[in-house]
């Protein structure tokens, strides 16, 4: 009589493993990839919403102002605002890549309106695969391109 050894996996025991590992480490990489796309778009949401807060701070109701110059771009505007004490410095973002400041008023003088646009990552989209938004120039957004922003228009 031969004794049958029973101790080991066989090989297909050992596929179903490596396999089931394969399926769980691709699902944690794709929502660790969602998850840093959002908390990304958390921040310029944030950016953007302490940069609008920081232009009403310097609202001049009796000229009916704010305290930056027409034409100006985020950064341009980030600095006027950090020396004039109405933003706290490095605060905020420093690059223009993210940010869009479209000023209304004369050129060279301080502007009587605002939007602040931050550009967003695509995390959710709609079934035609585009944002559901406009472009920073006001455009909506076509199926060759997926743009997102955020956009905080002045309050006064």
């Amino acid at each position: 009589m031969q004794k049958k050894k029973t101790a080991g996996f066989t090989l297909i025991e050992l596929m179903v493993v490596v396999a089931i590992i394969a399926i769980l480490a691709v699902l944690g990489v794709t929502s660790f990839s969602s998850a840093m796309k959002r908390a990304r778009n958390a921040t310029v949401q944030s950016d953007v919403n302490t940069m609008a807060k920081a232009l009403e701070t310097c609202f001049d109701p009796l000229k009916g102002t704010y305290s930056v110059a027409s034409g100006t771009t985020y950064t341009a505007a980030k600095s006027a605002l950090e020396a004039s004490g109405c933003l706290k410095a490095n605060s905020i973002g420093n690059t223009d890549d993210k940010f869009n400041l479209n000023v209304k008023g004369t050129t060279g003088t301080t502007i009587q309106t605002f939007v602040l646009c931050g550009t967003l990552e695509a995390v959710g989209v709609n079934a035609s695969g585009v944002g559901n938004s406009v472009d920073k120039n006001g455009t909506a957004c076509g199926s060759a391109t997926n743009c997102i922003y955020f956009c905080i228009q002045n309050m006064q």
